[in-house]
């Protein structure tokens, strides 16, 4: 089965490689249908398609990892485990990104570190961090 060019089909399909080129088709007379190896060349990888990357690899691997384990574990045990893990994780997370917003805060504000702590903006420093902290909906939903 050979696939219809209608002029519908090959203006879609443009404007769809298009998306993935960095520049946009000029002119008509240079709107011709793109292959995939043609889009593959012209797309840019970025910081971001390699973090997607290493976190469906390593969501895999994490998977893979546990379901070996899990066989020699009661299910109990091993979701406490993953459960105090994650939370030790997380709180690194978050105490990392604390610090490091308030250290700026500090910064933009000319003051040390101490003083932001004692003058109580630091709340305010902190809020963007979750900015939904103060909505019920949000505390109904979690």
């Amino acid at each position: 089965i050979s696939p219809s060019h209608s002029p519908a089909t090959t203006d879609a399909a443009v404007d769809l490689a298009s998306a993935f080129t960095d520049d946009a088709i000029a002119s008509s007379s240079q709107r011709a249908l793109m292959t995939a190896s043609e889009v593959a060349t012209t797309s840019s990888l970025n910081q971001g398609d390699f973090m997607i990357l290493a976190g469906a690899l390593s969501w895999s691997t994490y998977i893979f990892r546990t379901s070996s384990v899990a066989k020699s574990y009661s299910e109990l045990d091993l979701q406490f485990s993953k459960n105090v893990l994650l939370a030790v994780m997380y709180f690194g997370w978050f105490l990392t990104t604390a610090v490091t917003s308030l250290l700026a805060a500090a910064a933009s504000a000319s003051t040390s570190l101490p003083s932001l702590l004692a003058s109580g903006t630091w709340m305010e420093a902190l809020a963007p961090l979750w900015s939904g902290w103060a909505s019920l909906p949000v505390w109904v939903l979690l």
